[in-house]
């Protein structure tokens, strides 16, 4: 492993996650259509247009769900309810996932996260959301970047973001085909399996990102 220069980091299971309970009662319950209509609905809403920051991500969302209220012809009360919908009051911050990018940025590192926003929501606002905002030097979607994991460009476009050759990078995920994608651009690449009880370095699987500075310790002995 050459000395790494930054860390690439999917989002979703690896550094956030939605309360999906919470999420089925505080902003479903009050849209009558399933899940599966309403993120058609926003697709195509959105067009091929991708949210590249907060305020965008807001701004569209506001008026999606607006525009949602009256083509379901719902009440006065209906709609305000509608209106003051915040999906952001269920996402959730692992908790070793603030310790470890303040542990990269105390060695140096720069830090990106890359997902594949299934979504199509902006890739950062959930960070703002849980105050990793300011720990990440950049966040790409791959609707940003066109292209999706395990693509190589898309691991090729964020470490070029960060300024960096793949071999400079280290990436987790918790889906082991994009880790398995990462690896084949030459980025050591770490799967995230927050069901085991321990890390296995050497086997690329790590319970969380507590690892994180276990890696990096490994590398800088690596390359002295």
């Amino acid at each position: 492993m050459s000395s790494p220069r930054g860390v690439i980091l999917d989002r979703d299971g690896v550094l956030t996650a939605i309360d999906r309970a919470r999420f089925a009662r505080d902003v479903l319950a009050h849209i009558p259509l399933p899940e599966s209509d309403i993120a058609f609905r926003w697709r195509a809403w959105l067009g091929k247009r991708a949210l590249s920051d907060a305020h965008d991500e807001e701004v569209q969302v506001g008026s999606f769900l607006s525009a949602l209220a009256v083509a379901l012809e719902l009440g006065a009360e209906e709609r305000e309810a509608l209106g003051k919908l915040d999906y952001l009051a269920c996402v959730r911050c692992f908790d070793d996932a603030k310790p470890a990018l303040v542990e990269a940025r105390r060695r140096g590192l720069r830090i990106a996260v890359l997902t594949n926003n299934s979504a199509a929501l902006s890739p950062s606002r959930q960070l703002a959301a849980v105050g990793l905002d300011d720990l990440v030097d950049l966040a790409l979607s791959s609707q940003m970047i066109g292209a999706c994991k395990p693509e190589p460009a898309a691991y090729r476009a964020a470490a070029d973001a960060l300024g960096f050759s793949p071999a400079q990078c280290l990436f987790f995920d918790n889906t082991p085909a994009w880790v398995e994608g990462a690896r084949r651009v030459g980025m050591a690449a770490w799967h995230v399996d927050r069901s085991r009880g321990d890390h296995d370095l050497d086997a690329g699987i790590v319970r969380d990102l507590s690892a994180l500075p276990l890696i990096l310790e490994r590398a800088t002995r690596t390359c002295t």
